[in-house]
């Protein structure tokens, strides 16, 4: 069996293989795009990624591939070009993904004030919102910059007063 040979010579957990084939800079949001526009040209994918240079998402293209995250289609028309898609292994590693976003909303909900700007319109962003509102936390616009929120929790002035005497 493939998997029994992968095992013999790689000692490493199911959960680090998982964080070599999904995780680093640019896979996790190469996967997002793919997964909200479907199929996609390279050029397209450079584009909405900015600021990545063409040998990295070409290596990161690679060994997406390489571990069936996604399928890239040839097109042999008059401008011969490629697409990129997600696989249903892809798919799939979406929604690992969208579970540690959930997870991270879940014990930091002050990440949704900070969001990039490709997670704007996330759900699991707004409900981390509505939780901070429900609970009050979600700071007014009052034009001050938040990018230190949250602020630090308010002393105990009973608790403060002990120390003090102690």
């Amino acid at each position: 069996m493939v998997l029994d040979k992968c095992f013999e010579k790689d000692i490493r957990t199911p959960y680090e293989l998982a964080i070599d084939e999904l995780g680093g800079r640019w896979k996790p949001r190469i996967i997002s795009l793919l997964a909200v526009y479907g199929k996609m040209r390279y050029a397209e994918l450079r584009h909405s990624l900015g600021g990545i240079s063409d040998t990295v998402l070409a290596g990161a293209l690679k060994e997406l591939l390489r571990d069936g995250i996604v399928i890239r289609f040839n097109y042999s028309e008059t401008t011969p070009h490629v697409e990129y898609a997600l696989t249903r292994k892809g798919l799939a590693g979406r929604t690992a993904l969208m579970t540690v976003c959930a997870w991270e909303y879940h014990y930091h909900p002050e990440m949704a004030l900070h969001a990039p700007s490709r997670c704007q319109s996330c759900e699991l962003r707004l409900q981390a919102l509505q939780a901070l509102e429900t609970e009050g936390m979600l700071p007014s616009d009052d034009g001050r910059d938040y990018s230190e929120w949250p602020p630090e929790p308010p002393v105990d002035k009973a608790s403060a007063s002990q120390g003090k005497e102690a």
